[in-house]
């Protein structure tokens, strides 16, 4: 990540689909299992024929920022 102006810059990296390769990303390194919506999320995207992985390291859901107290969390800070 990348530092601009004070901002944190977003990451975003890309790599080929595989069922394997999205369930490694989601798991982030973590030993953690994969919950049973990220795998079947992984076959859904597999039946479409899904060609590319697109990552974004810094990825807020736009609902989440909907909160006011929420956003002011600070693990969300640069």
């Amino acid at each position: 990540m990348s530092v601009d102006g004070g901002r944190a810059r977003n990451g975003i990296s890309v790599a080929g689909f595989t069922r394997a390769r999205f369930v490694q990303l989601i798991r982030n390194g973590s030993r953690v299992p994969v919950a049973a919506q990220a795998k079947y999320l992984a076959r859904y995207c597999e039946g479409l024929g899904a060609k590319t992985i697109v990552v974004e390291q810094r990825y807020v859901d736009r609902h989440y920022l909907d909160y006011p107290n929420l956003s002011k969390i600070p693990c969300l800070s640069g």
